[in-house]
């Protein structure tokens, strides 16, 4: 018999990376060209991303030591191209640094895109301290490593919160990168700052008040520091308050202030104002007699200077204003502070916002409703109001112990009682006896011992007690 043939080999034809090939050996479609890459054991392929805006083609290479790795990064790239990254970068995008690309940002940020004092602080941030530490990183090669880093060194020098206010800018710089599509992830979202402590606040009670008004009661910015403890508006809103704002008649002639902006950096002599920090911080604030007088003193003031300095008066219409009409410089305020807590004795590390603490905390102590107080100080959310700007108080604390008092006054005896020597409690007739609270109250319940109840309190004559212990031989 003829020998038996040898079965057909009928497996398909593979490639390396274990796909299927078609029978006459070519790659299925769209997979490109995969070549070895010489002098690495390494499989590569091209694949165009997008174009430049010269209309050259971005091309980039996948590697892989497999077909099967080549190609699925071959993937990961076109995924990417699809969702908007790569477009329009090219090489220039692989040689990027991180230094480069913050500054770019910069000046996309700048005003009206944010606002101009927020845009200075940020070009600080990028040009003292980011671009210093990090700009010669390529910006594809930055990671948290290089982020933790720097808050590292920046903690040694700077406060935590401000090392935390860096933080934001850099993660906000390197999402906008993460969205153009030149950063894989944001490297800062990981790497956490130091956790800043939390703040201090040092609310000024009345007598404090007093004692501050009295040592800056000839200053020239008398007023200004009466009306922020008065009101608790914000020191820029102050600073920005017009006297078109104080309706001295309305609400049936008690008068309102208006808080409508607040200022803004000047240019030159002339006054700025811009939108207020939120949509509630456009508010009335009701006029009483201590801040009337307050603004009625700045007034006058203001007209005397009106009058020395015809020639060099220039009207903006502030109501806090320098001696020529022009407008305040906050750091000058702060300064003028600083004087003023020094001269009246007080902790000069209060704040000049803390007399918006001061005012949360005195209308909570009012009894002001917290809805009422978080519209006086210009806050959407009540429960941060009551959180964030109304602190505990020795002169709280005493009101609640007399609130207290009064809420549980019923149980108290009369006064009468609780002062007279004709009766005696039963810790004292336990004590006399030599036996525990409860054989008195064996006795009381008995009937032995007439008893004179006064809410849950128990008493005894001392006669009839007196009568008790003579019968007993005692």
């Amino acid at each position: 018999m003829p020998d038996r043939a040898e079965p057909l080999d009928v497996t398909p034809p593979t490639n390396r990376g274990g796909r299927p090939r078609k029978p006459e050996g070519r790659r299925l479609k769209g997979e490109g060209t995969i070549y070895p890459v010489k002098g690495r054991d390494l499989l590569a392929t091209q694949v165009t991303v997008g174009t430049t805006p010269d209309g050259k083609r971005i091309r980039k290479t996948a590697y892989g030591k497999t077909e099967k790795e080549v190609l699925a990064e071959r993937e990961r790239l076109l995924r990417r191209y699809r969702a908007g990254h790569y477009e329009a970068f090219g090489k220039e995008a692989e040689r990027l640094t991180t230094g480069q690309y913050l500054r770019d940002w910069l000046e996309l940020k700048r005003p009206p895109t944010v606002r101009e004092s927020s845009w200075r602080r940020l070009e600080n941030f990028v040009n003292v301290h980011l671009v210093p530490a990090l700009g010669h990183v390529a910006l594809r090669a930055l990671r948290e490593r290089h982020v933790r880093q720097l808050y590292a060194d920046k903690a040694t020098e700077l406060a935590p919160r401000t090392v935390s206010h860096l933080h934001a800018a850099l993660r906000a710089a390197l999402d906008q990168a993460e969205a153009d599509g030149l950063l894989d992830r944001n490297p800062a979202r990981r790497a956490t700052p130091p956790a800043p402590p939390e703040p201090v606040h040092r609310p000024l009670s009345v007598p404090q008040v007093t004692r501050l008004l009295e040592a800056c009661a000839l200053d020239r910015q008398a007023s200004l520091w009466a009306v922020a403890i008065f009101t608790g508006c914000r020191i820029g809103e102050l600073l920005g308050l017009t006297w078109a704002a104080v309706e001295w008649d309305a609400r049936d002639g008690a008068g309102i202030l208006w808080v409508r902006g607040q200022a803004d950096a000047p240019v030159g002599r002339a006054a700025r104002q811009r939108e207020t920090k939120s949509k509630k911080g456009l508010r009335p604030i009701p006029l009483f007699r201590q801040l009337r007088a307050a603004l009625e003193a700045q007034l006058a003031q203001q007209q005397t200077d009106r009058a020395r300095w015809p020639d060099r008066w220039r009207e903006n219409g502030l109501v806090f204003a320098s001696r020529t009409g022009t407008p305040l410089n906050y750091q000058n305020v702060r300064r003028a502070w600083r004087l003023v807590l020094a001269r009246a004795g007080l902790d000069d590390q209060t704040h000049i916002h803390d007399t918006r603490h001061s005012q949360g905390t005195a209308l909570n102590l009012a009894g002001v409703d917290p809805a009422t107080i978080a519209a006086i100080l210009g806050h959407a959310d009540k429960a941060f109001t009551m959180r964030t700007y109304v602190s505990e108080t020795d002169e709280g604390r005493e009101r609640a112990a007399g609130l207290l008092q009064s809420h549980y006054a019923p149980l108290d005896e009369p006064a009468g009682l609780r002062a007279s020597a004709d009766y005696i409690r039963p810790a004292e007739m336990a004590h006399t006896l030599g036996v525990s609270i409860s054989r008195i109250s064996q006795l009381v319940r008995a009937g032995t011992l007439p008893v004179t109840r006064v809410g849950q309190q128990v008493l005894v004559r001392r006669e009839d007690w007196a009568t008790y212990l003579a019968g007993r031989g005692k």
